[in-house]
Parts: structure tokens; sequence; C-alpha cells
């Protein structure tokens, strides 16, 4: 994993730094990363295979937007209402109504099973090729974008079908929900 920073040297100086500080050189401390999800993410890549002494295999995964269950522990199941989940929570309560951004890009929202059926059967298969391969590195993707792709006008029509199916008590107005591509749109709707 060879990278253009110095991620221990970043690691130490963030430590040194005060919250002002770290909030006012953000976008030059992460560079050409979108988000400090994202940059801390890759931050703890990099910290681990560094530090790495002993030689131990590493199994990452990389899995896209995770969303609830689709079958275990039962269909929707869910722990937190996180991004895509809070969105989905507010809209179906007659909260949200638009959102920005394009409809035709890929909504690549993952169920939790799925991510997790993937780690649980990689396991056996990192532990094999460690031993048979020089690398103790195994970096493995959970995305359904080159395959199965699903864009978000389609996750749209998939939410309206599931709140006219089962609407939520509590909701304020009936749920509805459109992605706006032009931001300036957007914006002025606000």
């Amino acid at each position: 994993m060879s990278s253009p920073f110095d991620w221990q040297a970043i690691y130490a100086h963030v430590l040194q730094m005060t919250l002002l500080d770290i909030e006012h050189y953000s976008k030059q401390i992460m560079g050409n990363f979108p988000n400090t999800y994202v940059f801390t993410k890759r931050m703890a890549e990099h910290l681990l295979v560094e530090n790495n002494v002993k030689g131990l295999p590493i199994y990452m995964i990389r899995p896209a937007i995770i969303g609830a269950s689709l079958e275990e522990p039962f269909p929707g199941w869910t722990d937190s209402i996180g991004l895509a989940g809070g969105l989905y929570l507010l809209a179906g309560l007659g909260l949200l109504r638009e959102i920005p951004g394009d409809p035709n890009n890929i909504g690549d929202i993952v169920p939790v099973d799925m991510v997790v059926n993937q780690m649980l059967a990689s396991i056996p298969y990192t532990f094999q090729h460690a031993k048979q391969s020089k690398s103790n590195l195994f970096i493995n993707h959970c995305a359904t974008s080159s395959v199965n792709p699903v864009v978000w006008r389609e996750v749209m029509e998939y939410l309206s079908a599931y709140w006219k199916r089962s609407p939520y008590e509590s909701r304020i107005a009936n749920p509805s929900i459109r992605m706006i591509k032009s931001s300036s749109l957007y914006d002025v709707r606000l």
C-alpha cells in the first residue's frame, strides 16, 4: 500500500494540534480526499499495515455504503440510522422531500448481512493464502456497482413502493422524495 502521504507524520502532527487548528487546516491536511471519513479510513489502513511488526495476515474489507439487512437477522434490520438510513427515515416520515444529487448516479448500497457474509467467507482464504504468498495484506471490496448497479432513481422507486406498503404511523405527510440534479436549483428551492 504505497502512498504519497507520510501517515505516521500526519498522525503525530495532528495529535499535537488544537481542535481549532485541525478545523482550520483540514483541507490542507486531507489533500485530495473528499471528506474526513474517507481520509481517516485510509489513514487507519496505512497505520495498520505500517505498524504490523509481527507480519500477521491483515484482511481489509472496503464496503460501499452499508445499508439495512437483506435477510439476516431479518429483512430491513439495522442497528443505526446512519447516512442512508437516516435519509430514508426522514423521507418516510414526510420530513424530507428533496435532496441534491443526480438520480442517474449509482447508489451503491450493500446490505449489512452481505458485507458480514463476505468477511466470514474470506477468513479461510486469507489464512490459506497468507501461508502461500509473500504478502500478508488482503483487500476485498464489497460493492454492487460493477456487477449489479442500482441508480438512485431506482432506490427512490423502491422506497416509494415500501412506504406505500408499510407507511409509518407517525408520519407528518405522505412520503415522497426526489433528487434535484442542479445544485443551484436545489439551493433556490430551499
